[in-house]
C-alpha cells in the first residue's frame, strides 16, 4: 500500500529486515527500522486527523454515515498499518515489536495514543450516547502529536 504511494516504506522495512536476518549482530538496521516506523505512524496520524474532522463535522451536520465512514476509514488504515508492519518484518515481527518501547519509548507512547484515539472515534460514531468519546479522541490525537516531537537519535 505505502509502496505504491511512492513513499518506499514497504521496501525500507523489508531491506532493513533482511539485512538484519543476515547479520543479526549488525544494528544499522535496528535503527532505520525504528525511524520507518516512526515516518509510517507519522502518516497514519495525519490520516486519523482527517478522520477526525470528518466525525466531528458529521456531528455537526447531524449525519451518522459521514461519522461512521471516517471513523470506518479510521480504523480500517490503523489495521492496515499494523498489517504491513506485520507482513513486512515476516517471522521477526515479535521480536521487533517487543524492542520498539525500548528503543523509541515515544513512538510506542504515539501509536499506542493513536489506536485508542481511533477506538474513542469508532465508538462515538457507532453508540449515538457515547459522542463526548470524540472530546477524548481529539486529546489523544494532541497528545500523540506532542509526542511525535519529541526527538530521536534511533539508538539500537
Amino acid at each position: 500500500m505505502l509502496a505504491a504511494m511512492g513513499w518506499g516504506f514497504s521496501r525500507g522495512m523489508r531491506g532493513s529486515a533482511e539485512a538484519l536476518r543476515e547479520s543479526p549482530f549488525d544494528q544499522a538496521p535496528l535503527g532505520a527500522i525504528a525511524y520507518i516506523f516512526r515516518r509510517i505512524i507519522w502518516l497514519v496520524h495525519t490520516i486519523i486527523i482527517l478522520a477526525f474532522f470528518g466525525c466531528v463535522f458529521g456531528s455537526a451536520a447531524g449525519s451518522v454515515v459521514a461519522m461512521r465512514a471516517s471513523a470506518g476509514v479510521a480504523g480500517l488504515v490503523m489495521m492496515l498499518l499494523l498489517a504491513n508492519i506485520c507482513w513486512q518484518l515476516g517471522r521477526s515481527v515479535g521480536a521487533h515489536l517487543r524492542a520498539f518501547p525500548r528503543r523509541d519509548w515515544s513512538g510506542a507512547a504515539w501509536i499506542g495514543c493513536l489506536i485508542v484515539a481511533v477506538v474513542c472515534l469508532n465508538m462515538g460514531s457507532w453508540f449515538p450516547r457515547m459522542v463526548s468519546m470524540l472530546v477524548l479522541a481529539k486529546i489523544l490525537i494532541w497528545v500523540g502529536a506532542a509526542l511525535s516531537w519529541i526527538p530521536r537519535k534511533f539508538e539500537t
